[in-house]
């Protein structure tokens, strides 16, 4: 991550000790979690007080960091769904993406006591939770600060990636949604910090979303029962694909689901097939995870085999050609 700064020297933003104004504190508030990030400790710290502002206002974090050009770009036409889907313009997807998380044999049971004793409830269960605009993803972790990324660089160890809406349908919205959404990641970078049961990735997402006007439901059919399953489970280093999500169906391989859709797809009601799509979504995450790394391992190898679709091609299209990633170089 520390060539994230390769290319942003520019104006200087000081960092006086005395009489800080509102921005100035703003600055040194990002500074502060900068220099104590474990990736960007051996950075020049000039250099890491001349890009604050990238994290500390929200029109900066917005046209640099958010790469709103980029997302234009690459979302004139985005996902909508199988083959036979009407296509539209300008539909940039807003998805939930969890992914899993190592945790000790103890955090694991403080944390499903914490959560069956109503001492805290996970919303989303004991999972790690990002948002995806566009292909940008934004999380918060214990770091304290907001570093966007590339869904192409993200999706190693996720279990499933949710559309929330159909879609953010013309420039407007989908600008005016980015500007609140960098509000929020603002906020948070300069007045919070990470706190498990207080000020978490979920709290973060959460609050992404009722500024965006986004109020997901996820209580129906089976993708209620997804989220229900999430709420019993400590641990998702091995999750398996499974439709429905308790017992169902094992799908082992981006193969499997594929076919499994094909085959099914007219007996499939509508939260059916979000929930497969989002699954699908994760084994092309996986694929390019895996794809672009240099000098694989057999092991690798095996895996991206089991991420690829079958041969007729995945029903859903590939995210890079549909927009929702970027083509890797």
């Amino acid at each position: 991550m520390a060539s994230l700064f390769s290319k942003k020297k520019g104006k200087k933003n000081p960092l006086p000790s005395e009489s800080l104004s509102k921005e100035q504190k703003s600055l040194k508030s990002v500074f502060a979690k900068l220099k104590g990030h474990e990736d960007f400790k051996q950075e020049d710290e000039e250099l890491l007080k001349e890009n604050c502002k990238y994290f500390a206002n929200s029109h900066d974090f917005q046209e640099y960091c958010f790469n709103v050009s980029d997302l234009i770009r690459y979302n004139e036409q985005t996902e909508v769904g199988p083959k036979d889907g009407e296509q539209r313009k300008d539909w940039w997807r807003v998805k939930l993406i969890l992914t899993s998380m190592t945790l000790s044999p103890m955090a694991k049971v403080l944390g499903r006591f914490a959560h069956e004793t109503g001492a805290h409830k996970w919303k989303y269960g004991m999972v790690h939770a990002a948002l995806q605009i566009g292909h940008v993803v934004v999380e918060w972790n214990r770091n304290s600060l907001c570093i966007p990324c590339d869904v192409n660089n993200f999706g190693e160890n996720a279990i499933i990636a949710i559309d929330l809406v159909d879609g953010l349908k013309d420039k407007k919205v989908m600008l005016d949604a980015v500007a609140k959404a960098c509000d929020v990641i603002v906020d948070y970078n300069v007045n919070k910090v990470y706190e498990v049961l207080k000020c978490n990735c979920q709290h973060f997402v959460d609050d992404i979303l009722k500024a965006i006007g986004i109020a997901p439901v996820f209580t129906n059919g089976v993708i209620g029962q997804f989220f229900t399953h999430l709420q019993t489970v400590n641990s998702f280093e091995n999750f398996e694909f499974r439709y429905p999500p308790k017992g169902g169906t094992l799908f082992a391989t981006h193969e499997e689901l594929d076919e499994f859709y094909m085959n099914n797809r007219t007996t499939l009601d509508g939260d059916a097939i979000q929930l497969i799509k989002a699954y699908d979504r994760v084994f092309w995450y996986r694929f390019y995870a895996i794809q672009g790394s240099q000098n694989k391992t057999q092991e690798e190898r095996n895996m991206l085999v089991k991420y690829r679709p079958c041969e007729t091609g995945c029903p859903f299209d590939d995210p890079v050609q549909t927009g929702t990633m970027m083509a890797q170089q």
